[in-house]
């Protein structure tokens, strides 16, 4: 019994501990993955409003970057865009923006978001977007390798270290169990050789009782009283029986 009992709380230990830290892992890192896709997006979202390239930014009367983009962003982004016609066709590509796509691939790439029919999303590493523009549609991709990279780097050192957590965490709770339960196991004990001694004590006065009915009904013969005591002596003697057979 206590055994079982230690086992089910070192369980029900883990178990709750296991989900707080999975919560926090998938929190945290739902976050990290949604603010690499926001960035992607502020920047795929200049480019869309100026033909898959950045306008010059500074001054105090040209355009300004979204908030959340550095300065840097411009010369940082590599990307690259496709431009079709309404039936689809392959009008052009703009590949001067990065060296590890060629113009082949550019295509593949086009043609692979086209048949999604999504204006949205990913293709490999690559975010892009779908824009219209009045002789068809521009779609232009950033490369996101890097950032993704970062994001797969800290979802694996989460999923170590929680993993170690829990590790570290059975073994002090193990360690530390016998302690815990302790007093449990102690007052289920003294539970039970109570009720093991309250049972036995109690069934000596009813072989008392039984013997001395038997006594007065061979000098009274039978009697309704008696037989009442004899009855619920009876009665009394069943449930303690009950109780003993409980405490084992």
């Amino acid at each position: 019994m206590i055994r079982k009992l230690k086992v089910r709380f070192i369980i029900l230990a883990m178990s709750a501990l296991f989900v707080i830290l999975a919560m926090v892992v998938i929190g945290m890192n739902l976050i990290n993955y949604n603010a690499v896709v926001d960035e992607a997006d502020a920047v795929l979202y200049v480019l869309s409003q100026n033909k898959g390239s950045f306008p010059e930014f500074g001054g105090n009367k040209g355009p300004r970057l979204p908030h959340n983009l550095s300065p840097e962003t411009p010369y940082e982004s590599r990307y690259f865009s496709v431009l079709v016609d309404d039936t689809s066709e392959i009008v052009s590509t703009e590949i001067s923006k990065i060296t590890s796509v060629d113009k082949g691939t550019a295509i593949l790439y086009a043609q692979s978001v086209l048949e999604r029919g999504d204006n949205q999303g990913f293709v490999d590493e690559f975010r892009y977007i779908k824009q219209q523009e009045a002789n068809g549609y521009r779609i232009i991709f950033l490369d996101c390798g890097r950032k993704l990279d970062s994001f797969y780097t800290f979802f694996m050192s989460s999923i170590i270290m929680a993993s170690s957590g829990l590790i570290v965490v059975f073994i002090v709770i193990f360690i530390l169990s016998g302690r815990i339960i302790r007093p449990i196991a102690e007052s289920y004990e003294k539970q039970k050789r109570f009720i093991t001694d309250a049972g036995h004590e109690i069934k000596t006065p009813l072989t008392i009782i039984n013997t001395n009915i038997d006594i007065l009904e061979m000098e009274m013969g039978e009697n309704e009283c008696l037989s009442d005591i004899a009855q619920q002596t009876k009665r009394l003697r069943s449930l303690t029986n009950d109780l003993v057979m409980l405490a084992r």
